[in-house]
């Protein structure tokens, strides 16, 4: 890991493919940001919606699978990319979950909280989800 409390540069984080590492990122993240960023809560929300996604939609989730996730500092914004490997084939659509729901609000949150935010294969079948957390 690059960076440190303050975020200066990019900090990249590779780790197991499994829900429980979900809390770990956000540590990590947060830390990184430092609590007095203007971005802080923002960023580490769409990031953990973002890896839970990932851990249970993604060929990261099985035995072995590992995602990564890079962030960096943007004219006072935080830039997101989040790397798993694939396997989920349907294009990413966010949805209105039902009141009642448990899960189903990860891409609903970025729409309404990330600046912008896209969707690719990768030409080696990852998938890389980038979104900008800013004014």
């Amino acid at each position: 890991m690059t960076g440190s409390g303050g975020c200066p540069g990019r900090v990249t984080v590779v780790l197991p493919g499994d829900l429980a590492q979900v809390a770990r990122a956000r540590h990590v993240l947060g830390a990184w940001l430092g609590r007095a960023h203007p971005w802080h809560d923002t960023a580490v929300l769409l990031l953990s919606e973002t890896l839970a996604n990932t851990c249970a939609h993604s060929d990261s989730r099985l035995p072995g699978g590992l995602v990564e996730f890079t962030a960096e500092t943007a004219d006072g914004g935080v830039r997101i990319g989040v790397v798993d490997a694939g396997g989920g084939g349907a294009p990413l659509v966010a949805r209105l979950a039902g009141n009642d729901d448990e899960h189903g609000r990860g891409l609903w949150l970025l729409n309404a909280l990330a600046k912008e935010w896209s969707s690719r294969s990768l030409p080696d079948g990852r998938r890389e989800v980038r979104f900008i957390v800013d004014a």
